[in-house]
This record gives structure tokens, sequence and C-alpha cells, in this order.
């Protein structure tokens, strides 16, 4: 079995920093660190505030390895190959809920953040960065508002080309009415009436779901429908009957294309 290594940091390796490693910490090349607050280099994860400022190991350390194994020298930008091929052509790359590692499959259904780190380019090759620009974008229909069709609509407009990634709903009430009560975020072109869009999201939130407690989609399996362009806007769209829905909030991210 190959094993990874950094074809191209940014900056050069031998002008990347070098941080002590965290006592029973072991690292490849292109895992996700961060710096704890005791100043040393821990495993980063989707889970906590270590996904807020992520480097990536350009070394195989290991314990006890040698005299430098104490240390590890880390960048904010990488180009990683592993020659056995592991990952997925053109594959976003997330943080990943397990400390250390970073996966091709979104982590938000798990209740992770959604932390994109990058790109597979090929089956072997993938670049990844601290620096991917991450863009949320949330609505807020208070009070009786939601129970109203009249008051969806247009909650933002693209200013550049865009991935949706993550998208999460709350309500404070559930609908009341016997049939499907939902709300879907939809892809509007210039040009194009409100509910004659594409839907982004993989499904439906379901606005009869448990109150006050939020619930997570991920984007529609179909990835031109998640793209905007500039021009391009985005609005809610309900369907059903809205009786007694109540303090309705959606929360959207997306990631600059890569």
């Amino acid at each position: 079995m190959a094993e990874a290594v950094v074809i191209w940091s940014s900056p050069s390796p031998q002008a990347c920093p070098r941080f002590t490693l965290a006592d029973g910490v072991n690292v490849k090349p292109g895992d996700p660190l961060y710096v704890n607050s005791s100043g040393t280099l821990a495993l980063a994860d989707a889970n906590v505030a270590s996904a807020q400022e992520v480097w990536f190991s350009l070394e195989h350390r290991r314990e006890n390895d040698d005299e430098n194994a104490a240390t590890c020298a880390v960048a904010r930008e990488v180009l990683v190959e592993d020659t056995d091929a592991p990952y997925t052509d053109q594959a976003l790359q997330f943080l990943s809920a397990t400390a250390g590692a970073i996966t091709g499959t979104n982590p938000g259904a798990a209740g992770a953040a959604v932390i994109v780190l990058g790109k597979a380019y090929t089956t072997s090759l993938r670049y990844l960065s601290a620096y991917v620009n991450h863009v949320e974008v949330s609505a807020f229909l208070a009070g009786a508002a939601p129970a109203t069709a009249g008051n969806y609509g247009g909650i933002y407009v693209a200013d550049r080309s865009l991935r949706l990634v993550s998208c999460r709903e709350v309500h404070r009430t559930a609908g009341s009415d016997g049939g499907a009560v939902t709300v879907n975020l939809e892809k509007l072109t210039t040009g194009t009436a409100q509910d004659s869009g594409v839907n982004m999201l993989s499904t439906t939130f379901s606005l009869k779901s448990t109150a006050a407690t939020p619930v997570w989609l991920g984007p529609s399996a179909t990835a031109a429908d998640t793209i905007l362009k500039p021009g391009d806007s985005i609005a809610l769209k309900d369907a059903g009957v809205l009786t007694a829905v109540a303090d309705v909030a959606v929360t959207a991210v997306f990631v600059d294309l890569i």
C-alpha cells in the first residue's frame, strides 16, 4: 500500500511553520490539524472548534520514530498524491467527524459541521485548503408569517459562482394540516418565475416535523441543480396547507466553486 505524499504546499515546505505535536498524536501527510489551547498540534474534526483553523501535515510523524517526531511542519494549502487512488474523482473533500480525517462524504447527516476543505482532481490527487470560502444564507419567517404562502419568496441573489453543500431548517410550531406541508430551496435563473425553478435539496423539509428540532438536508444529487451562477437567485418554496406553522428559520451554506 502506497503512502500519501504532499507534492506541493503553500507556503513552500522550507517556509512552513513547525509545531509541537500534542501527546499521542500521530499524523500522515495531508492530515487535518489545529493548534489547541496548549499551543500544540491536535487532530482536527468537524465536531469541535478545531474546524475553525485547519492546518495540513506535510510529514509522516509517529511518536518515538526519531528525534523530530515531536514536531511537524504544516501548511494551509497542499496538493496530496496517493497512488492507491482512494479518492472519488471531482468529489468535494470535507473535514470529517472522525478526528484527523478528511472524507468525500458530506458529514452533515451525522450532525457535524459541514466544512469543505478542497476537491479531488483525480482518483489519486486532491487539493486541500484552509481558505475555501463558505457563504451562509439565512432566512427567518417570524411568528405566524410562515402560515401564509405569500410570505415565502426570494432570499438571496448570487454575485459569483457558488455550490450548495448544506441546508438546515427549524420551526417553533409544526403545521397541523392532515396533508404534507413542506418547504424547499429553489434555484431561479434570470427571468424564471418563483415556483418554476429547480429544487436544490435532496428532498423537502417537512414543516410537520418535531418542533424546535433542527433538520439537515444535503444538496440534490443532480450537480447542476446545486450550482448558482452570478445573477441566479434562491427562494423558499412552500407546498401544502400551512395552517399553524410558526417561526421558520432556514440556513443554507454554499462554497465558491473550486
